[in-house]
């Protein structure tokens, strides 16, 4: 069975896997501590994408956006290449 893909909050669990995901997308990426400083920002929201039951979450990809006098604002997107989420994404 093909597990479907599987979108929630991220939270500070999180953090290292969307760092591994950013050194592999980014020539010069976000910190960690960027990332935990987006996950407390008021306007920020922080979204990550894996495998859904019966398979374990692992983070394929993750959305960084702000929403800010309710106009949503794009920051970044990224998955790893191969995975569901890098399949739904489109390249990267």
């Amino acid at each position: 069975m093909t597990p479907g893909l599987v979108i929630r909050r991220a939270g500070l669990a999180d953090v290292k896997a969307i760092g591994a995901i950013e050194k592999l997308s980014f020539p010069t990426p976000w910190s960690r501590w960027a990332f935990m400083a987006e996950l407390g920002h008021r306007y920020s929201h922080t979204l990550v994408a894996g495998p859904g039951p019966p398979e374990p979450f692992q983070v394929w990809g993750y959305l960084v956006f702000w929403v800010v006098a309710d106009e949503p604002i794009s920051s970044t997107w990224r998955s790893i290449p191969g995975t569901a989420a890098g399949a739904w994404a489109g390249p990267c």
